[in-house]
């Protein structure tokens, strides 16, 4: 039998942990690791982390938490991670408005962008979204059936809002 995880932050551990770690994870047998990255620093960590270990992929993009004005660099440089090899999903992207409610229309902004990066590179998105569900869910519908995929991590939302993800399913 063969486990994976699709959601962790290994960029955060020092060398020597993160040998350790993954190590465990071997023997437990997750032999599928997809490390989701942060802003464009962790993003180039986590590639450069999954270049060194076999069976380890790296999501790059720009967590709400750290959303910053798009610009025409910031564009550029999102694509040039997207591109990289050992690159496997964009992420982790979305909307938080818990965490920094006075972002919610830079979070926007950049959660567009980053899903039609993920839409046009064929890479499936890994979202976040705590306390914003319906603009996450009115900004997500438009992309059903334009072959965006991905997953959601960590619902914890009611009965209404399973099935608003689920009628918005990727």
């Amino acid at each position: 039998m063969v486990f994976s995880d699709s959601h962790c932050h290994l960029d955060r551990y020092s060398p020597q942990l993160l040998a350790d770690v993954l190590a465990d994870a071997r023997a437990n047998g997750v032999n599928i690791i997809v490390s989701v990255a942060m802003n464009l620093e962790s993003s180039a960590n986590t590639i450069g982390i999954a270049r060194s270990y076999d069976g380890l992929w790296a999501a790059v993009g720009i967590h709400p938490w750290n959303a910053v004005p798009l610009t025409d660099r910031l564009r550029r440089e999102l694509h040039e991670v997207a591109t990289q090899e050992h690159v496997v999903a964009i992420g982790e992207v979305g909307l938080d408005y818990a965490h920094n409610p006075e972002t919610r229309e830079t979070q926007k902004e950049l959660l567009v962008f980053q899903l039609s990066l993920a839409r046009e590179s064929g890479l499936p998105v890994n979202i976040h979204c705590r306390e914003a569900h319906q603009d996450m869910i009115n900004t997500l519908r438009p992309e059903v059936g334009s072959g965006l995929k991905g997953i959601i991590h960590g619902f914890n939302g009611d009965q209404a809002m399973l099935q608003d993800w689920l009628a918005t399913a990727l």
